[in-house]
């Protein structure tokens, strides 16, 4: 296949196609050149900042050449997705692509948000010493619930095993296992993270689990 990427793709994802027997060319084309070039590929991948629209789709399957259009990423709003397939061709993503990387995100505006990290970075800058002020909880035998995408949820309880954290995936939630939970008055402590919209639970009572 003749491949062309627009956007940059991986060193290491590129030598795999290349390895793969694929002529691969990197050249980014702005909207009113693509249509023209993508009637020489068999496939296109891109990232975020080339838009693929109407024209140039309309180009490539008049060609008939073109059979796949690649996001190397998880949104495809710079696809007219809808349209691509109306002319029979494919359309791919890498959806757990970030996974881990949003995964160590969540985890360090965690530990962020629980040390108030920022803050106190910022007081110290101004040649303040608030130490009590900014003591924080530790994170260490708790509970949190990982809100976001089943992708980032089912990737982020591995984090925090080594501190003796557990977590719950906001998917278990939805999903009914809620009922698994001790019941939890307003009264129950509980701290909840502004920046990594994240919960922390209390430890479980002895033989419950999640």
């Amino acid at each position: 296949m003749r491949i062309l990427i627009t956007d940059g793709i991986e060193a290491s994802a590129e030598q795999a196609l290349l390895e793969r027997g694929h002529e691969v060319v990197r050249k980014f084309y702005p909207p009113e050149e693509l249509g023209g070039q993508l009637e020489r590929f068999d496939a296109l991948i891109v990232r975020s900042a080339t838009k693929v629209r109407q024209p140039a789709i309309d180009r490539a399957a008049a060609a008939g050449r073109l059979r796949v259009i690649c996001r190397g990423g998880v949104g495809m709003d710079n696809i007219d997705v809808d349209y691509v397939r109306s002319k029979g061709l494919a359309v791919r993503n890498t959806p757990g692509a970030s996974t881990n990387s949003v995964a160590e995100m969540t985890l360090g505006l965690m530990l962020s948000a629980a040390r108030h990290i920022g803050p106190a970075t910022a007081s110290m800058r101004q040649g303040q010493w608030n130490k009590k002020q900014y003591t924080g909880i530790e994170l260490g035998g708790k509970r949190w619930e990982s809100p976001g995408s089943a992708e980032s949820a089912a990737a982020r309880p591995r984090w925090p095993e080594p501190s003796g954290c557990g977590c719950l995936p906001s998917t278990a939630l939805s999903a009914g296992k809620a009922g698994r939970l001790p019941s939890m008055s307003i009264s129950t402590p509980c701290w909840r993270s502004p920046t990594s919209s994240a919960c922390i639970f209390p430890p479980l009572p002895e033989g419950a689990r999640w």
